[in-house]
């Protein structure tokens, strides 16, 4: 036999080999995506999670509102100061402020809106990493009309992620439970 022809045996049977197994694989993935999933799903609450205080992290549970329709995760925490703080984790910037971006609409918002959340005004803008002015993400703060209750949800840029949190009192406090949140996050001692 020839070198041509043993080369041309050994190709073919290289392809045959690629061809089994690829529909092996094929054939497998639906038994195998069961158990792929839930570990993609623990990976992201766990992201999501390390976001949080130390304080604030044992009381997360898994988010069962409709809220982050569209995150691949989403958390439920209790933390001191608000009635509740949700969080969700999205797969990609895009998918993340669009959600924001429609956020910001529902609430009749204007983007970049200035530095209201501070004096007590429901506005929109983007916040930065003090020391290094580093952009972390956008906030906006308003009140929810129906319930009448303070809002701010916050996007967390590095993560993917959006957060709210809201409860009864105005919106400036509600500004300075946030500070003292990131507080708590930068330095969870």
């Amino acid at each position: 036999m020839s070198n041509k022809t043993s080369d041309k045996k050994n190709t073919l049977a290289v392809i045959a080999l690629i061809t089994a197994s690829l529909s092996l694989l094929t054939a497998a993935l639906p038994y195998v995506r069961p158990y792929i999933q839930p570990l993609q799903d623990r990976r992201a609450r766990s992201i999501l999670l390390s976001y949080m205080p130390a304080k604030v992290r044992t009381t997360c549970t898994t988010d069962t509102s409709d809220d982050f329709r569209d995150a691949v995760v989403s958390i439920e925490c209790d933390a001191k100061g608000v009635t509740i703080v949700r969080v969700g984790l999205y797969r990609d910037s895009k998918s993340l402020y669009a959600h924001y971006r429609e956020t910001v609409r529902k609430a009749h918002l204007e983007y970049r809106d200035g530095k209201g959340c501070e004096r007590g005004e429901s506005s929109e803008r983007s916040y930065v990493e003090a020391d290094t002015n580093t952009a972390l993400g956008r906030f906006a703060c308003w009140i929810d009309d129906p319930d009448k209750v303070s809002r701010m949800e916050w996007t967390v840029s590095d993560i993917n992620a959006q957060a709210y949190a809201f409860f009864t009192g105005d919106l400036k406090s509600l500004y300075k439970w946030w500070e003292g949140f990131y507080i708590q996050r930068d330095n969870p001692t």
